[in-house]
């Protein structure tokens, strides 16, 4: 009878073991799990913050780079021809307006590369191209100009500079042919107080006939007026 006691009274004893230690097992492996999901949104919340990071030194590198670039402007006029009235010349002023040098700077207008190539341009300098061909104001004075850049930078990045201050980084294939990345707006615009911003427009210089015919224009209004008045 003390036997069967006994083994009922050890049997109770290990299998109530058996329960705590399950339970307890149980326990540990919830909390194992709870601790690694926290562990993973903590890695997911630092990976983000990682890749956020990243995007952002990308981004400023990105915008240092073209800082350069955004200071790069091209200034197109037209003025009369000192030899013939009817004439005009055009001129294309590349303005460096960056601390650094730029080199082997070229025009591309009216889809037609100039012939000239500009070695270098020096740090708040400037460089003009006589452009060739025949010119046509278009009403008001104003001439559309389909003009393009293209320049390297001091970081030796090529950059091309579209008629409105778009750029576009460039990158030389095997067989020497430069391909042209997305178009990026530039960092700023400044245009020099009193210029002409030739993005896509220039003004062309007011003729001596111009100025005659308004000057006769406001002789003959203040004439009336001294009519009017008398």
């Amino acid at each position: 009878m003390i036997e069967t006691v006994v083994a009922v009274v050890g049997s109770l004893t290990a299998f109530g073991a058996l329960v705590v230690s399950y339970k307890s097992h149980r326990h540990e492996v919830r909390r194992s799990a709870l601790l690694d999901q926290r562990e993973d949104r903590i890695e997911l919340r630092e990976r983000r913050l990682e890749q956020r990071e990243r995007a952002t030194e990308r981004a400023a590198e990105r915008e240092a780079a073209r800082s350069q670039a955004s200071l790069i402007m091209v200034h197109v006029s037209v003025r009369r021809s000192s030899l013939d009235e009817r004439a005009s010349i055009t001129e294309a002023e590349i303005a460096n307006r960056s601390n650094q040098p730029i080199v082997k700077v070229q025009l591309i207008y009216e889809d037609q590369r100039h012939p000239d190539t500009v070695p270098w341009i020096g740090p708040s300098s400037a460089h003009a191209l006589t452009l060739p061909g025949s010119w046509r104001a278009q009403g008001h004075g104003w001439l559309e100009v389909h003009l393009r850049s293209e320049f390297t930078d001091a970081s030796g990045i090529r950059w091309s500079r579209d008629s409105t201050g778009g750029l576009r980084q460039g990158t030389e294939d095997e067989d020497g042919v430069w391909q042209w990345g997305p178009r990026e707006p530039p960092v700023f615009i400044a245009p020099a107080p009193g210029s002409i911003e030739a993005y896509g427009r220039v003004a062309s210089a007011a003729s001596p006939g111009c100025l005659a015919t308004a000057a006769v224009a406001l002789a003959i209004l203040a004439w009336v007026q001294w009519l009017i008045m008398r």
